[in-house]
């Protein structure tokens, strides 16, 4: 019968928490079963590591684009119990820095398997066809897979995911988030505009 455990695991800075389905322990010297069912990510950032200001993450970032979600890969594991997922995002137009091609991948932590999933209880996984303005940094990971595409992560975990649903910022989570709640509700060119401004000398 499975029952719940709870077992935090270290992730690069940030602690992670989960509620992860058991499964029946494996025999001695007998290979551990995959994750079953659905765990809970609850991210704990490192000191400094979420901006809490537009101006700061428009600084820490390197590539500021809009585009939509035109692809999800397959979820992979990244660790025992742990997913991470790859959408390629189709560039509209950079705000900050260069996008060398029209498509990039942002990865996330977090993802669904036909058998296991990983969900985010502080941001939003990505869906094919929404509409997103992303605040990004290089992947330099040498332990990422080679997909064909330039790699970024978002700056400041959750931080640099802005999701607009008929043209306005939504924030669909339950968990506040002190520097994307000040935006909630206002448009896109509302956000631009703001961003233009940090960005003047």
């Amino acid at each position: 019968m499975k029952h719940a455990i709870a077992f935090s695991m270290l992730l690069a800075t940030a602690a992670v928490s989960m509620c992860l389905m058991a499964q029946t322990p494996a025999k001695p010297g007998a290979t551990q079963p995959p994750p079953r069912g659905i765990a809970r990510l609850h991210i704990t950032p490192a000191p400094g590591q979420v901006p809490t200001t537009l101006k700061e993450l428009v600084n820490l970032s390197s590539l500021i684009i809009e585009g939509q979600v035109t692809k999800l890969l397959p979820g992979r594991d990244t660790s025992p119990g742990s997913l991470e997922t790859d959408a390629i995002i189709s560039v509209r137009s950079a705000l900050k820095g260069v996008a060398a091609n029209q498509q990039i991948a942002v990865a996330q932590r977090g993802g669904v398997t036909s058998i296991f999933s990983v969900i985010p209880a502080q941001y939003s996984l990505f869906q094919v066809g929404e509409d997103w303005l992303l605040f990004l940094l290089e992947d330099k990971r040498s332990t990422a897979p080679n997909i064909g595409v330039k790699r970024y992560l978002a700056t400041g975990i959750w931080a640099g995911q802005f999701q607009f649903r008929d043209g306005r910022l939504i924030l669909p989570v339950d968990e506040p988030d002190r520097l994307r709640s000040q935006y909630v509700g206002q448009t896109k060119e509302q956000v631009l505009q703001a961003i233009s401004s940090t960005l003047r000398p």
